[in-house]
């Protein structure tokens, strides 16, 4: 055996191998570890040896045991990031890994990992791939954009975990994909009126005036409660956000189980709870609309938007009713998520400041932050009336 002074171990085993071992920083139980590397070549074992050496003085630690992307990326989804996203969030990550990612990339070790794999993903998502029922259509450059973005989570965990040293998919290594620019398709003023016109004699239609007056994201307007209602302000306080979900959220998420798969969550963001002044159009068909619905159905909840069976409404079936609506009205198809861009068109047809329109509908941005403070209930009182008059002129 011969010993390379301050480099660790060398030395030749029975088989033949020149084998190189260097002793790590014991195991949390306090059991030794080391990592070890054959070659049948003296030099080669010599050089990774002092490799193996310089990584160790380098960065304190070398890991032992380095699995693939997809043994990762398993294992981050089940521990790491039920406790740091969103139970719907939570899916689309999943969705993404399941359909591109590993795909692409999975089989690759995380300590092998490149650009170029990285590269690979992104000609994937470009191209799609399978045929029949497993075909997957080439992904708009904003779903590329996105995919990209999680794996570059993902990956970033396992840098502090020490599995790779650099991680290939952030800036400094490799572009992300750009979103194209697009325009966001929005009913006018005009239009969204006649889809209210529409469904004057709806037995929902509190629920399109909330979207189309309140500019109430789909989760916030089909978690709402009476409580949430008060018709002497003239208020809509924006709480909870109805989710359809596969499994329990996660401790931190602040939630109440409704049964049947159903919860009420809390917003996303603290901008997201608000206040939302109701127009004089609003609050028309809103008092009626509360008195016609029976009081607490359930122990679980007072939702004022149920199914004819007195259940929660489920968003898929809630968007197919608002495509028919605005295919029966006759108006251009919009996602039901615009109709809170056509709120913001008939805020800013009738003058109303940007910084109070993000009060509003409750958007969040850093930039912005300091002006949803100042944005008081009389403002957005104000604005939303203005709003509602701005249809007679």
């Amino acid at each position: 055996m011969a010993r390379i002074k301050g480099d660790g171990t060398l030395f030749k085993d029975g088989q033949g191998y020149w084998t190189a071992r260097v002793e790590l920083p014991p195991a949390a139980d306090g059991s030794r570890r080391r990592k070890t590397i054959r070659s049948k070549d003296r030099g080669t074992a010599v050089k990774r040896l002092r490799d193996l050496r310089a990584e160790l003085d380098a960065h304190g630690d070398i890991s032992t045991s380095v699995p693939t992307l997809k043994v990762w990326a398993e294992r981050w989804m089940t521990h790491t990031a039920p406790e740091r996203v969103r139970p719907r969030t939570l899916a689309t990550y999943q969705g993404y890994l399941d359909r591109w990612i590993l795909p692409a990339i999975g089989r690759v070790r995380l300590d092998h990992l490149t650009t170029t794999h990285v590269e690979q993903m992104h000609d994937l998502m470009r191209t799609g791939y399978g045929e029949g029922k497993d075909k997957r259509s080439p992904l708009s450059s904003t779903s590329r954009l996105q995919a990209h973005r999680i794996l570059g989570v993902i990956l970033r965990d396992a840098v502090r975990a020490g599995h790779l040293r650099a991680n290939p998919a952030d800036r400094d290594h490799i572009e992300a994909p750009r979103k194209a620019a697009t325009t966001t398709a929005v009913l006018t003023p005009e239009q969204a009126w006649t889809v209210l016109q529409h469904v004057a004699h709806d037995r929902l239609c509190t629920r399109w005036a909330v979207a189309l007056l309140g500019g109430l994201r789909q989760g916030e307007a089909l978690g709402l409660e009476r409580d949430a209602i008060d018709l002497d302000a003239g208020t809509i306080t924006v709480q909870w956000q109805l989710q359809r979900l596969k499994d329990k959220p996660a401790q931190h998420v602040e939630h109440r189980d409704l049964g049947g798969g159903y919860y009420l969550t809390r917003p996303k963001t603290s901008s997201g709870m608000r206040v939302v002044p109701m127009t004089a159009p609003l609050l028309e068909v809103m008092k009626p609309h509360l008195e016609a619905i029976p009081l607490r159905q359930v122990a679980e909840h007072d939702l004022i938007f149920l199914t004819p069976q007195g259940r929660p409404i489920h968003s898929t079936g809630d968007t197919k009713r608002w495509r028919a609506i605005l295919a029966e009205a006759k108006v251009p198809s919009v996602r039901l998520h615009d109709a809170r861009h056509t709120t913001a068109t008939m805020l800013l047809a009738a003058g109303v400041e940007m910084r109070v329109i993000q009060a509003i509908l409750g958007h969040s941005s850093v930039a912005m932050s300091q002006h949803y403070a100042h944005a008081s209930t009389e403002m957005t009182r104000d604005a939303m009336d203005r709003m509602s008059m701005s249809r007679v002129k």
